[in-house]
């Protein structure tokens, strides 16, 4: 054999082996799971996926499921294509968390491929919620008070049409009032409401917030308590009892020292004999025990008020304090 040529047995041993490749490639398609088969039984479900609200925004990490098995993921611009499955008529449903699950009867009319396009409504977002108690002091002895609830909601796809505050213990659902000023929806809540007396059993009570969209379909989007029912009020200095002050005056109270963090707020109050008028006010007051009214208020009958306000928002005002500027 001279060098650089291969052994006849190797030749012809390539050479079978080529003729073997060929003809199986060759061969009929007849594995009906096989896609190459003309014949196949399998096929390709495609399509996208988006958001309702406008402009429409593709949505990934979607799960596709068909007979509780999911059978396919949406990519970051909303498309999927799921091959290899049976064509078989059926629901498929889209499902995303924090999104309304999706669900498209697919019919494949004999077809190989078809294309199904879901569009994914959003779950109202709960951005914030504050449930707290207000406490009014009617005397040294007595107090009364209230739950204030302020919930504030994204609504992306605008299809919210009620809020709704409900306390499970005593089956009692209300609705909350949009306030446009501070763009939340809030209520005002008394013990009798719930058929309570007092606001301290209401402490600790749960609540939630639950959503009520233009097509009928309800949601429970969070929840809170009130921590705190405040009851040792702020004490007066002065000025008190109608007394006279210069058009600045100095508002003084006792040191008041309560186990949890708190602020101050203080409010000045105009009186006439037929009403009252908010004319000032400071809140998150703290390390002192006196602050001048930073406005001039005009010669006239004025009264202020104390609120203690702790860290959850719960606050107990104190009783009015009369005075006069001349």
């Amino acid at each position: 054999m001279q060098p650089g040529m291969l052994p006849k047995y190797l030749i012809l041993y390539t050479s079978v082996l080529l003729i073997i490749c060929i003809s199986s490639c060759s061969a009929p398609r007849n594995n009906p799971l096989d896609t190459e088969n003309p014949q196949a039984v399998l096929g390709v479900l495609y399509g996208t996926v988006q958001s309702f609200s406008v402009p429409r925004k593709p949505l990934g990490d979607v799960s596709i499921v068909k007979n509780n098995k999911v059978i396919g993921i949406s990519q970051a611009d909303g498309t999927y294509s799921i091959e290899n499955i049976l064509p078989e008529d059926g629901w498929v449903f889209f499902q995303k968390s924090g999104y309304i699950t999706d669900s498209i009867f697919v019919n494949w009319n004999g077809a190989k491929s078809t294309t199904v396009n879901s569009i994914l409504y959003q779950i109202p977002i709960l951005d914030s919620l504050a449930v707290y108690s207000s406490v009014s002091r009617t005397s040294a002895t007595s107090y009364s008070g209230d739950v204030y609830i302020s919930a504030k909601i994204t609504d992306k796809d605008k299809s919210v049409d009620t809020v709704f505050v409900f306390y499970p213990d005593y089956n009692y659902k209300a609705p909350l009032i949009y306030n446009p000023n501070t763009k939340a929806y809030e209520l005002t809540l008394s013990p009798a409401s719930l058929n309570v007396t007092g606001i301290d059993n209401l402490l600790g009570v749960p609540c939630t917030v639950i959503t009520k969209d233009v097509y009928s379909r309800v949601f429970t989007i969070g929840g809170s308590s009130i921590k705190r029912v405040l009851t040792t009020t702020i004490i007066p200095k002065g000025p008190i009892n109608n007394d006279t002050t210069d058009s600045r005056p100095y508002l003084r109270w006792e040191t008041y020292s309560p186990s949890f963090p708190f602020t101050i707020m203080l409010q000045v109050y105009s009186r006439t004999d037929e009403s009252s008028q908010l004319v000032w006010q400071k809140e998150k007051i703290s390390g002192t025990d006196s602050v001048q009214v930073d406005i001039t208020l005009p010669v006239g009958d004025y009264y202020w008020v104390a609120w203690a306000v702790d860290n959850y928002s719960d606050r107990l005002r104190s009783a009015s304090f009369r005075f006069v500027v001349k």
